[in-house]
């Protein structure tokens, strides 16, 4: 039949079929094969309404119905029904036989079999048995019998104890079980428990009837097994085909699947779009023989996603449209070598390796790179491993790039996890063969490294699929920095510093025309041009030239012989670096990484340290480590509140070392912390970290006489204020109760209201007790009304809260448009010009006379106007800058520092080149906006150029070249405020200076030659 869809490509992509049919699970209905009653029901005793027990001691299940002579039943048990929706998948149920008939095959004896012969008997893709094991696991074999006289047979199939199994699905738990020789029941948490068997059928057989199940215990351990519901996922009568799976090309594919279950007689209906959107009714498909299965497709698009869809078309009915998606310029490579192993590692990063990663080459076809990669792959915890310590990533060699981030586990205990990624970026540009690397690791696992015995990737699920692009040798040429190169410690062409594009590469020459890159290790020895380009496969950027000075940086300063305290570590020793210099230590002259500062010093130990500069190391310094004997802690006389302990005394340690505390001097084991003082001597020691404990040092220990409190003899305070307004003082840590009388039992509360009258204050010390009382007369006064000034100026607008008034310590102030004004101004108000009034609120709504004051508001004047460009002479002040201002305006002039904020400038600075100045008129207290004016040298001045000068580097960190063909006397810097910064006289024409003491910022450097000539040019500080 004529193709009347556009000729499409597929990919070798992992294909998931993604078809719209829902499952259908059938009750299988069982005529025979139950060969006991197993579930007690009704009101009869256990022993009497079942046959036998579950287990092989005296236990059966109960239903809902059952009631023992007792008079006891359990809401939770099996439901009277029989009806058991699975908790494993959605949707699945079982039908249990009668409570009051034959309700499992039970199975005690190893070798031994029964058979479920079904009443309905349907095709089906999966079977599902409800079973469990009484008295210890047990192991079966299911053979799945058709009405054609074939078989299939399922063997080792677990079947977990009816108790906390986890090795199956658990169907239904939970619902007690009852004693056949007392009728008590058990209702324990989560147990007993059903599970659910799964058995797939083999596509070769979903075609066929379902007969009948055979189940035969192959354990010879004690469990009895128990099956006792069956449950198929029921072909439909017209299935779909399986098994959709495709090869291609960039640009042409075949697309293969397996047939249908049923042939159908109408064979095959197929649609391709590259459109996500489903085939309707309306939709032209394309017809093929059920003898056909696979369809070829050409010239079709690199990189795009297409759609295929696939039915049976059975003559009178269709069946379900199957659809899976697939990428042209895709192709996928999978991992068939074995069960890959996993690494132990509790702690793993994206930087994490591993000792036995499963490694899988992917080989681009020629004349394309990859452009993205999709990684697939499941892994498997058992043996009492949790899938929730499954740790992995992918990591490709060939480019050193890895996954920025570890995948974890899901939650959940032993099974088999999926996982999938799309879209990866780590082998981007990569041409030829490709090696990735899945890094697999678990965080439990006792007694093993790598291996496969309780986590596993498993074969055959591990997929790269790479998706490709035309080659294309786009590579511009790579940034490089004129930089520094260590001298004197085997500084080499590996060692410099570029950036490239990516995934690149580079090599290194010695002139703009060299044919052979240079070797990675040549030492660079003499400062010099060097050029660099960069490279990935067989594309080669140009070259970019830039400067290699040899930097040699000299070796610290540091005491050949050093005593440390013992168990101390590295970062106890001493060394004296070069300003901007960082200490770096080594255990042997030849080390090639230095150790952490944690490291623990030995005794007689030698140890060498080396300072880098700018990135350079110096020659390394030796150090010998001998042990010291442990200081005396610092410790005083103390007094303290009676009742303290142990815990409250103080001494001075050394960081990190714990204090012991004695009741003698040569008393055996230290107080505890809980330990009440007594007036008289104790004994300190000190136990640095690590280090042995010290001798002790004496202290005595004398308890506090609690002081009476400082208060006010007479305290006028506002009407309606509270206890907590009264006023007194003590030492430190101290706090205070007031009371009514000399004599009352309670302390007042601090928000009761006080009367006029006296009133009595004592002082308390935590855990030391309570003072004598103090007597304190209390009266009322007149608040006065608040400071204020009669006139307040203003620029532009001003709120309420911007005014002016000073009133009493704790007191509020609040503004009132009248004298007479009982409600106050609302904050953040703005104001017109006018009078307004402040009073004044103390304590609980104390409130004072008015005072006013008069609010004028000026207006801002605008900015000043000029030419925001201008150019002057060289000498010429801030004053020679031509900007208009109003009558009586007051000039100010600023520039903007490093941080981006202005910076006034005093007037009569001379300006600078290449510089924006600005400038604000203040009128009547009011300052404009700033006018920014850029000002120019005029031309015809010297410069750097002129006098063939160079500096470099510039941005600059520490050390700034000056090189030039004039002689060069003096090196001067200013900041931007005409401030000399810093000063050198020279006598040459090269120099360096060092300006790594200077702020982050601009600066000008001016260069004196030997005629007298100066010439100037702007630095950046970074």
């Amino acid at each position: 039949m004529k193709l009347k869809l556009p000729r499409f490509l597929f990919t070798l992509v992992p294909l998931m079929s993604l078809g719209v049919a829902a499952q259908e699970y059938v009750h299988l209905d069982v005529t025979s094969g139950y060969n006991h009653d197993v579930v007690a029901n009704g009101s009869a005793t256990s022993m009497a309404s079942t046959t036998i027990e579950v287990d092989n001691d005296s236990y059966a299940f109960l239903s809902t119905d059952f009631l023992s002579p007792g008079g006891n039943s359990y809401a939770s048990a099996l439901p009277a029904t029989g009806l058991i929706n699975s908790a494993a998948t959605a949707g699945l149920s079982y039908q249990m036989a009668p409570f009051d008939e034959n309700n499992t095959m039970r199975i005690p004896t190893t070798s031994t079999s029964l058979t479920a012969v079904f009443s309905n008997q349907v095709m089906a893709s999966q079977v599902f048995l409800l079973a469990t094991s009484g008295s210890g696991s047990a192991q079966v074999t299911i053979t799945v019998n058709f009405t054609d006289d074939t078989s299939q047979t399922a063997t080792g199939v677990a079947i977990p104890d009816w108790y906390n199994g986890t090795s199956q699905p658990t169907a239904a738990s939970g619902f007690g079980r009852v004693n056949r020789n007392t009728d008590g029941i058990d209702t324990p948490f989560g147990n007993p428990r059903l599970y659910q068997l799964t058995v797939n059928i083999d596509e070769a057989n979903q075609g066929k009837l379902i007969e009948s199940i055979e189940v035969t215990k192959t354990s010879t351990v004690a469990g009895v097994v128990n099956v006792m519901g069956f449950t198929a996922n029921q072909l439909p009568s017209c299935p779909s085909p399986t098994g959709l799976t495709s090869t291609t090309t960039e640009n042409s594919g075949t697309v293969s699947w397996s047939a249908a279950p049923v042939l159908p007689t109408g064979g095959y209906d197929y649609y391709m779009s590259a459109s996500s959107d489903a085939p309707t009714a309306e939709t032209d498909v394309t017809n093929v023989a059920n003898t056909v299965n696979e369809v070829s497709f050409s010239e079709l698009e690199i990189g795009t996603t297409y759609y295929f869809w696939i039915r049976s078309n059975c003559g009178t009915e269709e069946g379900d449209w199957e659809m899976t998606t697939f990428t042209t310029g895709q192709m996928s490579t999978t991992y068939t070598g074995g069960d890959g192993s996993t690494s132990l590692n509790t702690n793993t990063s994206a930087t994490s390796t591993s000792p036995c990663p499963t490694v899988l080459t992917v080989s681009v076809p020629e004349g394309f790179q990859i452009a993205s990669v999709d990684v697939a792959y499941q892994m498997t915890s058992q043996n009492s491993a949790y899938m929730s310590e499954q740790r992995s990533l992918l990591f490709c060699n060939t480019t050193n790039m890895g996954e920025s981030a570890v995948t974890p586990g899901p939650s959940g205990n032993m099974g088999t996890a999926t996982y999938n990624r799309t879209g990866l970026n780590i082998a981007d540009g990569a041409t030829g063969d490709v090696e990735f690397e899945l890094r697999a690791w678990r965080t439990w696992g006792p007694n093993e490294d790598c291996g496969v015995y309780y986590t596993t990737v498993d074969d055959g699920t591990f997929v790269i699929t790479i998706t490709y692009e035309p080659f294309v040798c786009e590579l511009t040429a790579p940034e490089a920095d004129d930089q520094i190169a260590c001298g004197g410690i085997g500084f080499t062409v590996s060692d410099l510093v570029v950036q490239g594009s990516g995934n690149v590469e580079f090599y290194f020459y010695d002139t703009i025309d060299a044919p052979e890159p240079l070797d990675p290790e040549t030492l660079v020895e003499e400062s010099g041009t060097y050029y660099v380009s960069q490279y990935i496969g067989d594309c080669e950027s140009d070259r970019t030239a830039f400067e290699v000075t040899v930097n040699t940086v000299p070796s610290p300063t540091a005491d050949a012989e050093q005593e440390v305290c013992p168990g101390s570590l590295i970062s106890s020793l001493s060394a004296q670096a070069d300003e901007g210099g960082v200490l770096l230590w080594f255990t042997s002259q030849d080390a090639p990484a230095p150790v952490g500062t944690n490291t623990e010093l030995e005794e007689g130990a030698s140890y060498w340290v080396t300072q880098q500069i700018s990135g350079c190391r110096s020659p390394r310094v030796e150090v010998v480590v001998s042990f010291s004997d442990v200081p005396l802690p610092v410790a005083e006389d103390q007094e303290v509140c009676e009742g303290s302990t142990v815990a409250d005394l103080y001494a001075d340690a050394l960081e990190g070392a714990e204090l012991h505390w004695y009741a003698t001097a040569d008393a055996e084991f230290p107080l505890g912390q809980t330990a009440v003082l007594a007036e008289g001597s104790y004994f300190v020691s000190q136990t640095p970290e690590d280090c042995g404990e010290s001798d002790r040092v004496e202290i005595t220990v004398s308890f506090t006489e609690i002081p009476v409190p400082t208060a006010p003899v007479s305290q006028s305070l506002c009407e309606g204020s509270t206890v907590g307004d009264l006023v007194a003082t003590g030492v430190e840590g101290a706090t205070f109760n007031w009371y009514a009388t000399a004599d009352a039992p309670t302390p007042l509360a601090d928000e009761t209201v006080v009367e006029a009258g006296s009133y009595f204050v004592s002082l308390v010390l935590d855990g030391c007790g309570e003072s004598e009382r103090v007597e304190v007369v209390v009266d009322f006064n007149e608040i006065a009304a608040p400071a204020t000034e009669t006139n307040q100026y203003f620029c532009g607008s001003v709120t309420v809260d911007e005014l002016f008034a000073e009133g009493m310590a704790g007191a509020t102030v609040q503004w009132f448009e009248t004298e007479e004004a009982t409600e106050p101004i609302a904050a953040g108000t703005t104001l017109e010009p006018g009078t307004y009034f402040a009073r004044q609120v103390v304590g609980a709504g104390c409130v004072s006379a008015a005072n006013d004051t008069h609010v004028f508001v000026n207006a801002v004047p605008d900015a000043p106007t000029g030419d925001d460009y201008q150019e002057f002479e060289t000498g010429a002040t801030l004053e020679s800058l031509d900007f208009t201002v109003a009558e009586n305006a007051t000039v100010t002039y600023y520039v903007m520092n490093g941080s981006e904020e202005l910076v006034e400038v005093e007037a009569g600075t001379e300006l600078m080149d290449d510089t924006v100045y600005y400038v604000t008129q203040t009128v009547e207290g009011c300052e404009s906006e700033p006018l920014a004016i850029e000002a120019a040298e005029i031309l015809g001045v010297a410069t750097f150029e002129s006098a063939g000068l160079k500096v470099f580097p510039n941005p600059v960190e520490s050390i700034l070249t000056v090189t030039g063909n004039v002689t060069i006397s003096q090196l001067t810097v200013t900041n931007l405020l005409g401030q000399k910064v810093m000063e050198a006289n020279v006598n040459g024409t090269n120099a360096e200076l060092n300006v790594s003491s200077l702020p982050q910022g601009t600066y000008v450097l001016q260069v004196t030659g030997d005629t007298g000539a100066s010439y100037t040019t702007k630095i950046i500080r970074k």
